[in-house]
């Protein structure tokens, strides 16, 4: 083939049709991709918990952020009954009070590490911005509106008066506090109405009590 052939067949040859919407889809900028940053649920968790624990370790380096030392601590523990009289100790607990409220000192659940850690800072905050309020204004006795005295009884070495509260509807609520110890509750007694007859359904026990020398 010379060169005058080679011509004539380039004459006659025609390039194919552009694809419609080829033009379009070269001359628009190409997506970007979004990212979007999601925290894994448990990292999320494992923060959660280290700044939990990281709140209550301030505090407890920093007891000032607290306010006073506390005068007294009980220490006592909580269990829960079963409906065949059986009992596990759901909580150990140590606390103080002031005007009868409970302050709350630490609490540990033996089988809920997640629990601890929860009570421990949601107590935390409470003590810091003084959140906990004691029942109506008591007498000397530690009587109060709306509860009967069924009378006097020693508990680890503290006279106590025996309060209680009854709702026809559900139970009745027993409790022993304390003069001698801002008028906390040492020990109560939650019982349950079941079938018009009064069940056992939770108690609080005093362990014993620690009084602060520094007072």
């Amino acid at each position: 083939m010379n060169d005058t052939e080679l011509d004539d067949m380039l004459n006659k040859w025609d390039a194919p049709p552009v694809p419609r919407g080829l033009r379009e889809r070269i001359s628009q900028e190409p997506p970007r991709k979004k990212w979007k940053f999601r925290l894994p649920s448990g990292l999320f968790f494992g923060l959660a918990a280290g700044a939990a624990m990281c709140f209550i370790g301030m505090t407890a380096a920093f007891p000032q952020a607290m306010g006073p030392t506390p005068r007294f601590n009980l220490l006592s523990e909580v269990l829960e009954y079963k409906d065949d009289g059986s009992s596990t100790i759901r909580e150990y607990r140590a606390s103080t009070a002031r005007d009868g409220a409970e302050i709350m000192l630490q609490q540990t659940f033996p089988d809920s590490f997640f629990m601890t850690i929860h009570q421990g800072f949601f107590n935390t905050v409470h003590r810091i911005l003084g959140l906990e309020h004691g029942p109506a204004p008591m007498a000397s006795d530690c009587s109060y509106p709306g509860h009967a005295v069924l009378g006097q009884e020693t508990l680890v070495g503290y006279q106590t008066t025996k309060l209680r509260y009854t709702d026809d509807s559900t139970g009745r609520y027993t409790e022993w506090r304390a003069p001698q110890l801002d008028c906390i509750a040492m020990k109560y007694t939650w019982e349950k109405l079941v079938k018009g007859e009064f069940q056992l359904a939770e108690m609080k026990k005093p362990m014993t009590v620690r009084i602060n020398q520094a007072q």
